[in-house]
């Protein structure tokens, strides 16, 4: 949560799952570094889960609330953090429980830059 990457880096090398659920929110490590907007660490995890052949998911949506770690790094107007998530291959079409997509939530809390990416990379 603090964006520590490279303890981020070493933790995946000896081993530890990027997948885990935790928290209150049972979101992954992944929603947590979208949540507080550490790209470097978003970097770090979806390429440290391509080098290890490990199953990732880079659309898991949280249980409670549907968010992707997409949603969750729009929700708090991260726009580095959200082109991370394109790039590692975040899908832009799934709705979380309200029905809400992550170009939505850019609308509704006022990222127009956000918007913008989301709006042309689903064109």
């Amino acid at each position: 949560r603090e964006g520590y990457a490279e303890i981020v880096r070493l933790l995946l090398e000896a081993g530890a799952d990027p997948w885990k659920p935790t928290g209150l929110m049972r979101g992954t490590p992944l929603h947590e570094a979208s949540f507080a907007g550490h790209s470097n660490v978003i970097g770090i995890l979806c390429e440290m889960s391509r080098l290890k052949n490990l199953p990732s998911d880079v659309n898991a949506q949280g249980p409670y609330n549907g968010f992707t770690a997409l949603h969750d790094s729009v929700w708090h107007g991260h726009l580095n953090a959200s082109k991370a998530l394109i790039a590692s291959g975040a899908r832009l079409d799934l709705t979380n429980h309200s029905g809400m997509t992550p170009y939505l939530l850019a609308k509704y809390y006022g990222y127009p830059e956000i918007a913008k990416i989301l709006s042309s990379d689903q064109g």
